[in-house]
C-alpha cells in the first residue's frame, strides 16, 4: 500500500462484463507526477476528489510490450483488518511500556463515604518517563 495525493481524476472506457458494468478511471498524483495510474471505478473511487490523500496498491502491468501503472483500491475488509493489526501492535507497545503485563489497567473501584463508586486517582503520571519526541522506540 502506498499513500498518494490526488491531482487529477479522469473517467475512461466503460462496458459490461461477467460481473456487471465497469468503468475505468485514471488518476494523477503528486507522488507520480504526470504519470497516469489506471484502475476500476467502485463506490470508494466515486467519492475521490482532487487533494484527497488515499492508500492504494500501485503496481506495474505490461500490455502489448508497454508498461503501465495500475492501482487497486483496498476493499473495506482488508483496510479494516490492516487497521486492527496496527492498533494491536500499538496497544501491545503501550501495555509493555506501562508495565501492565496481564494486569487490568484500572484497579478495582473503591467505596466513598457518599456510597458512590469511583476509580481511585493515580498519583504517578505513567507518561513521565515516556519521551514523546523520541520515535525511535515506537513500533508504529
Amino acid at each position: 500500500m502506498q499513500k498518494v495525493t490526488l491531482e487529477a481524476i479522469s473517467k475512461g472506457k466503460s462496458g459490461e462484463g461477467k460481473k456487471g458494468p465497469w468503468q475505468l478511471i485514471g488518476i494523477k498524483t503528486q507522488e507520480f507526477g504526470d504519470t497516469w495510474i489506471n484502475g476500476f471505478e467502485n463506490d470508494t473511487t466515486k467519492t475521490w476528489k482532487k487533494g484527497d490523500s488515499i492508500s492504494l496498491d500501485i503496481y506495474d502491468e505490461e500490455y502489448n510490450g508497454k508498461t503501465y501503472k495500475k492501482f487497486k483500491s483496498p476493499n473495506a475488509t482488508n483496510a479494516l483488518a490492516s487497521d486492527v493489526e496496527k492498533l494491536k501492535t500499538q496497544m501491545a507497545y503501550i501495555v509493555k511500556h506501562l508495565g501492565l503485563g496481564n494486569k487490568d489497567p484500572l484497579p478495582n473501584p473503591v467505596q466513598t463515604s457518599h456510597n458512590v463508586t469511583e476509580q481511585p486517582k493515580m498519583s504517578d503520571d505513567p507518561f513521565d518517563s515516556f519521551d514523546l519526541n523520541d520515535d525511535s522506540k515506537v513500533p508504529f
